[in-house]
């Protein structure tokens, strides 16, 4: 092997599996979790603009039908975050944020 083949193999960062996994499955986690905040923030937008507004109906429901709706909407997201917003690694609670860097429990890199 040539030097300047030796030089090169020796400046390639090797990547962990484990931590790439770790990183891979709370990018699933984040992306679901975004993925629930934006469906709970499209079915309050109709009862905001009914507060506000004065529009009786939107789509056919009315008021107390989209507050029904949001209601649900909310415990789906609120669940969401209490069941599945876990570290991938110790399956506790990695703390508050989307764009977290590491676990507050285990201390392992998450992104």
């Amino acid at each position: 092997m040539s030097k300047k083949k030796l030089k090169e193999k020796i400046k390639e960062p090797t990547k962990d599996p484990i931590k790439e996994g770790i990183k891979s499955d709370f990018a699933k986690i984040v992306f679901n979790a975004k993925i629930v905040a934006g469906l709970f923030l499209l079915l309050l937008i109709p009862s905001v603009i009914m507060l506000f507004k004065d529009i009786d109906t939107i789509y056919g429901l009315d008021k107390d039908a989209w507050f029904r709706i949001v209601i649900v909407g909310f415990i789906i997201y609120v669940g969401n975050g209490y069941f599945f917003w876990k570290c991938p690694s110790c399956k506790k609670s990695p703390g508050r944020g989307w764009f977290r860097k590491n676990c507050e429990k285990c201390k392992v890199e998450l992104s």
